[in-house]
């Protein structure tokens, strides 16, 4: 679940912390992620993320901006916050079969594999097929609060669930490290926290 050798989020705990901590820490976490649950309340601190810009290609340009790709960095008891949440109302984030993308064990190359066996189906029947493509990048960054909150609501997820990310995502922010230095906090309007499971 949680990842060894991972960086630090703003609060320099790392996923070996709490490999390696007392099982008290546990269960002190366990009563911290009910309460939170049950008030729908996040702490401020679980909403912070730092930018860290990583270059691309270290042999082309550096000084370019789009040679950078920004990594955020959460705190790791947020993201196992987040573990906890995924594990107890999976049930309710049903997806369609026909998705491949960011599911376990599925991927493009499944993608790829359908769309072949497809069009070899109805090239076999001597029929045309025609492939309309729509490119969804950045479509994690762009999604709207107000609609994910809605989502959620709709897939029938408890209201202490719902009120929990509310409150999440009205106060999700990040700073920029650059050279050892912050940026100051700006806040996330849209898209779903990076670096978040």
């Amino acid at each position: 679940m949680l990842k060894r050798n991972k960086a630090a989020g703003h609060d320099g705990i790392v996923a070996e912390h709490l490999i390696n901590c007392h099982p008290v820490v546990f269960v002190q976490l366990k009563l911290l992620f009910a309460m939170m649950l049950t008030h729908g309340y996040v702490p401020d601190d679980f909403r912070s993320g730092v930018i860290v810009p990583v270059v691309k290609d270290k042999r082309g340009n550096v000084k370019a901006k789009d040679n950078y790709r920004p990594i955020t960095l959460s705190p790791i008891i947020s993201k196992l916050f987040e573990s906890v949440l995924l594990f107890k109302f999976s049930n309710f984030m049903c997806t369609d079969d026909l998705q491949f993308g960011f599911k376990r064990g599925l991927g493009c190359s499944n993608a790829i594999f359908a769309l072949h066996q497809c069009v070899e189906y109805f090239n076999d029947r001597s029929s045309n097929v025609h492939i309309a493509s729509l490119d969804a990048s950045k479509a994690f960054d762009r999604i709207n609060h107000y609609k994910l909150f809605t989502t959620l609501t709709r897939a029938g997820l408890p209201k202490f669930f719902v009120d929990t990310i509310v409150n999440w995502y009205t106060k999700v922010s990040v700073i920029v490290r650059w050279n050892g230095c912050n940026s100051l906090s700006l806040a996330v309007l849209s898209g779903v926290r990076q670096g978040g499971i």
